[in-house]
């Protein structure tokens, strides 16, 4: 037996063969040649096995259309490498000199890469120069490559077997040392940087997981662990944060509340917030419980209560969420009347009784901001409350509004008061019907908070004034990239109900545009996903309706309910849970879904009885511009073949009013709708020429502000027209326009029930 030494192969030779191999140009191989030399250090064997593997993945494919090899250089770097490279790859370290193992085996612990800085802490001038040279030969071997002062392992294989060289206890002694070394030089009398203090906290971490303790460091891990979680929060890792927290209060002594009381309730504050944030709601007792049976008083017990009111609200149970919020308002000194008391005469007077006269946002933001801690916790409970207020019980809405801005304007503002004025525009615009009020001061709240400088809460201000207000004065489609910057910018601070709401929002507005089902609907199926992933309950339930209409139009017979992991069975138990909770934003939304379904798929008796449910709850809300739309076109067509014709013209006329009110702030939005309600309101009157030529505006309008299902309506509507007309030719043209539209809608549901098969 002859035994032949192969020796790696050179990255410009690697290069050559892939680009053989494929049959492409050297510079198109040459990035992927890159990642391929790094997972297999140039071994011919390990790079035939590594590309068999990425063929196996459907990582590396041949594209029919491009008539060449592509893939996703992103998806090849993580792709795992095969378990014989591994065993190279060890085989490949303990080759090397012993000085180079033991300097890799050091750098391994801090995962995958470690920066100059950290190291020339760890070693004396004597022996740095001897390491920084070993790490230089674990470069020219490419095991480790550098990008400016940081060293990185060019594959996270290759990190774990420079860290298997060492046994479990060399690796407990290692990090432990590391750990040590860093806290020496992060010097009590000044501020340390952010690098030196994670490491430190890291590295004696791991140590302690592993069985290794020093009792002397306790108390400084702990409070160390402490500013890692609140820096962990700030830039929205609470993963991390939950583990510092946790680690934090396990460097602590039984005697923990009494000896340190500050330290420890911090500690479990951050677990209670980074559970929630995670998700983790099943695990927040184990932080909340112990914190409000060590607390106190009321004020140290706040945080803890916040968090608690928020996952209620999460689980979807809002009723008790805003019990319990009004409960420790009232401690804190405020208090409401009960919701019978609360009418329409009360909330006009309320807010008559506001003066925003003297109102400047340059002198707000540069007055001393709230200086009293217990009404800025007042402030807080009554924003958070307000999210779950927006579904049940809105009457208080106004009222919260009011004391907000008061409690502002005499003790000082701070960053709720912006939401105290976006609640005040929410009142302007549902109950005393004033669009340009409503907007202007929602503007001025998002002013205000920016002038604040208040992150944390933009986004929240953000998604209620895109809800709210932006369809009023801009185009419907103008705010579907808001709504996703709004859901990223919520998922960045840790607001994952804001980012929820935001996302659904995104659905939905481009759902109502008129956008492609088939992307639609795979968005709220991914979204669903996530909210059961995140236990957002209470937004997956007025998620879903939405979800069942668009797999309707589709044409899918399918349950968007099953993916919800048995929470909801079907949306009739969804109704169900509505009406015994009397959550009436959960009930809208049910309505106003069925309302679209019935009118699109011409039930209209069903259609009726929609509208009439939802019609109680108008109130300038989003979907109101199309429950109005749909009842009054529901209204017309009953009202063509029904002898109760009288009621069903005036439910008609009153979409149109209400349409001609709405049009002077939104010509995008409304004037297409407003139109097709006229050419029928016109078409069942008899007056036909004039309804011929409103029809045709209303498609040209459609058109024109890219409403394409509603462009097809109009068509649809016009066909009817003309073929009740006596127009035959005229009207199969229609349908046969409308077809197009609906096949560019992506509404093959609804070219089957019309039997219209799609065209070619």
């Amino acid at each position: 037996v002859t035994k032949l030494r192969v020796d790696p192969v050179s990255l410009k030779d690697t290069n050559k063969m892939l680009s053989t191999v494929l049959r492409l140009p050297l510079r198109l191989t040459r990035y992927l040649t890159i990642v391929v030399h790094s997972k297999t250090l140039g071994n011919p064997f390990h790079i035939k096995a590594f590309l068999q593997s990425l063929v196996n993945e459907k990582l590396l494919t041949y594209s029919l259309v491009e008539r060449r090899f592509v893939w996703d250089i992103l998806a090849v770097k993580a792709a795992s490498i095969h378990k014989d490279i591994v065993g190279f790859l060890r085989r490949k370290l303990l080759s090397l000199p012993r000085s180079v193992q033991e300097s890799l085996k050091v750098i391994s612990c801090f995962g995958s890469q470690v920066d100059t800085d950290i190291i020339e802490i760890l070693y004396s001038s004597e022996t740095l120069q001897s390491f920084m040279e070993d790490l230089k030969c674990a470069v020219n071997e490419s095991i480790l490559e550098t990008r400016g002062r940081v060293y990185y392992f060019t594959h996270d294989s290759i990190q774990q077997a420079a860290y298997e060289l060492m046994s479990l206890e060399e690796q407990r002694e290692c990090h432990c040392y590391i750990g040590s070394e860093l806290l020496k030089n992060i010097s009590a009398s000044r501020e340390p940087t952010f690098l030196f203090m994670f490491d430190a906290v890291d590295q004696l971490n791991i140590s302690k997981a592993m069985g290794v303790t020093v009792p002397a460091l306790a108390q400084v891990l702990s409070s160390l662990n402490s500013r890692a979680g609140d820096r962990s929060m700030e830039v929205g890792d609470f993963v991390t944060a939950l583990s510092y927290s946790e680690f934090g209060i396990s460097y602590l002594d039984e005697s923990k509340w009494t000896s340190n009381y500050e330290l420890c309730l911090h500690l479990y504050e951050i677990g209670c917030v980074a559970c929630y944030v995670n998700g983790q709601y099943d695990k927040i007792h184990l932080f909340l419980d112990e914190l409000l049976e060590n607390a106190r008083c009321l004020e140290d017990t706040l945080k803890g209560h916040y968090v608690r009111i928020q996952s209620l609200g999460v689980l979807g149970k809002v009723s008790e969420a805003i019990d319990k919020s009004f409960d420790i308002i009232r401690q804190l000194g405020q208090s409401f009347p009960p919701l019978e008391e609360i009418t329409p005469e009360l909330l006009h007077s309320e807010l008559a009784s506001i003066s925003l006269d003297d109102f400047s946002l340059d002198q707000i933001v540069a007055a001393p901001k709230l200086p009293d801690t217990k009404k800025c916790w007042i402030m807080k409970y009554m924003n958070n409350v307000m999210t779950y207020l927006v579904f049940l019980r809105q009457q208080y809405l106004p009222l919260l509004a009011v004391r907000m801005i008061m409690l502002s304007q005499k003790y000082g503002y701070c960053n709720e008061s912006a939401v105290g004025l976006s609640a005040y525009a929410h009142a302007q615009l549902h109950h005393l019907r004033n669009v340009d009020e409503g907007f202007r001061w929602s503007k001025n709240a998002i002013l205000l908070l920016e002038g604040f400088k208040a992150k944390e809460l933009l986004p929240r201000l953000m998604c209620f004034h895109h809800s709210h207000f932006t369809f009023w004065k801009e185009p419907i489609q103008s705010s579907c990239e808001l709504f996703l910057e709004v859901h990223r910018q919520g998922l960045l601070i840790g607001d994952v109900e804001i980012a929820s709401i935001s996302r659904t929002n995104f659905g939905i507005r481009c759902f109502v545009c008129g956008h492609e089902l088939t992307v639609v609907g795979k968005e709220f199926a991914s979204h669903a996903i996530d909210m059961v992933q995140l236990k957002q309950l209470r937004h997956l339930s007025l998620h879903l309706p939405y979800q069942q209409l668009i797999l309707k139009l589709m044409g899918i017979d399918k349950n968007p309910y099953a993916a919800s992991a048995g929470v909801f069975v079907d949306e009739d138990s969804l109704l169900q849970h509505a009406v015994s909770t009397k959550e009436s934003g959960l009930l809208h939304t049910i309505y106003f879904t069925r309302l679209f379904l019935a009118y699109w798929f011409e039930r209209y008796e069903e259609a009726a009885e929609m509208a009439a449910c939802y019609r109680g709850a108008t109130a300038m809300r989003f979907s109101d511009v199309y429950h109005a739309l749909y009842e009054g076109l529901t209204a017309f067509c009953l009202a063509r073949s029904s002898v109760d014709e009288p009621k069903w013209m005036v439910l008609g006329e009153n979409a149109i009013a209400t349409y001609r009110s709405w049009v002077k702030h939104s010509s995008w939005n409304f004037e297409n709708k407003l139109l097709l309600l006229e050419a029928e309101h016109l078409f069942t009157r008899g007056e036909t020429e004039a309804a011929k030529e409103v029809y045709e505006e209303s498609i040209v309008s459609a058109r024109k502000h890219r409403f394409v299902h509603e462009e097809g309506l109009a068509m649809e509507l016009f066909g009817e027209f003309q073929s009740a007309t006596g127009n035959a030719e005229e009207a199969k043209e229609q349908k046969l326009l409308a077809r197009v539209c609906y096949e560019k809608w992506g509404a093959f549901g609804l070219l089957k029930q019309r039997e219209i098969l799609p065209s070619n």
